[in-house]
């Protein structure tokens, strides 16, 4: 038997092995379709990420207003508590001054003058002045110094330099005294031992 081939041979050769070309387009196809799936995979989680993203800066915004609130309601508070101690402080040294004044002033003698008076007080409720005054001999000056340092409530007292003014015929004595004056306070009663 006589065979005749009518075909170029370039169409022979293709035609050898058409299952090398169908499978590199199989081949092609899953590659094509692995990338595509993995882009698609990729592309859904980053709108997942996003819609994630635009909850959580919701929810920060509607917790960031109430961090402001609490922020703004502790400031409140603080300014509160620091009126109420500042009350509280008022209400226990309310009688600190008038008795230092009740104090002192009953030690000066009649011929004796204050003219300056600067206070400061400790954490303890201990007054500590300065005083400038003004006396007519040094007799006062020395009754006065006799007179607070017998006291039980004037203590650290500190005389300071004494200086003559006006003419020899009627002297004035200017000086300055420094102490400390610490009164025990009444008290305060309380409610329950009141009852008994």
């Amino acid at each position: 038997m006589i065979r005749i081939n009518l075909l170029p041979q370039s169409k022979i050769k293709k035609g050898e092995h058409p299952e090398i070309i169908a499978l590199a387009q199989i081949l092609l196809a899953l590659v094509v379709l692995f990338f595509g799936a993995q882009y698609f995979l990729k592309t859904l989680k980053l709108g997942n990420i996003k819609n994630d993203l635009k909850i959580a800066k919701a929810e920060h915004s509607k917790y960031q207003a109430i961090i402001n609130e609490l922020n703004s309601i502790k400031a409140l508070t603080n300014e509160l508590e620091t009126k109420k101690n500042l009350i509280n402080d008022l209400i226990t040294t309310r009688t600190v001054y008038p008795a230092f004044m009740e104090d002192l002033l009953g030690h000066f003698p009649k011929t004796m003058w204050l003219t300056t008076l600067n206070t400061q007080m400790a954490a303890d409720k201990t007054v500590i002045f300065n005083m400038g005054a003004t006396a007519l001999d040094v007799y006062t000056i020395a009754d006065l110094v006799k007179a607070t340092e017998a006291s039980d409530v004037i203590t650290k007292v500190e005389l300071g330099a004494i200086a003559q003014t006006g003419d020899a015929d009627n002297p004035i004595y200017t000086f300055t005294f420094k102490a400390a004056h610490k009164r025990a306070l009444a008290p305060s009663v309380d409610a329950s031992a009141a009852k008994k």
